[in-house]
C-alpha cells in the first residue's frame, strides 16, 4: 500500500509538473511579490493552502484509483471494439445465467 501511495504521487507530480511551465510560474510568483511585497503574497498562498488542501491522503488516493479505474472502463477493447465495461457486463450475465 505504501508504495502504491509513493508511486501515486510521483505519477501525479510528474503530470503536474508537465503541464506547468515552472520557470514561468516562479517569473509570476516574483512579479506578484515585487508588486504585492513578500507578506501578503505569502498570507495568500497560506489562504489557499488552508481553503484547497485540507483533504486527507487517503479520500485523495481513493478517488484518484477510481478515476482511473473508470476511465480503463470506457476504453474499447483491441479486439471486438467494444467498451470494456460492456464486456464485463456480457460477460456478468452469461455466467448469471448459466
Amino acid at each position: 500500500m505504501e508504495q502504491t501511495r509513493k508511486d501515486f504521487f510521483r505519477e501525479k507530480t510528474s503530470a503536474w509538473n508537465a503541464t506547468v511551465d515552472l520557470i514561468e510560474l516562479r517569473q509570476t510568483e516574483q512579479k506578484l511579490m515585487k508588486h504585492m511585497g513578500k507578506e501578503p503574497l505569502e498570507a495568500f498562498q497560506q489562504m489557499l493552502l488552508r481553503q484547497f488542501l485540507p483533504c486527507p491522503l487517503a479520500p485523495l488516493f481513493s478517488q484518484g484509483i477510481l478515476v482511473e479505474l473508470t476511465k480503463r472502463f470506457f476504453t474499447r477493447d483491441l479486439e471486438t471494439d467494444q467498451e470494456v465495461f460492456r464486456l464485463y457486463l456480457n460477460q456478468f450475465f452469461i455466467e448469471k445465467s448459466s
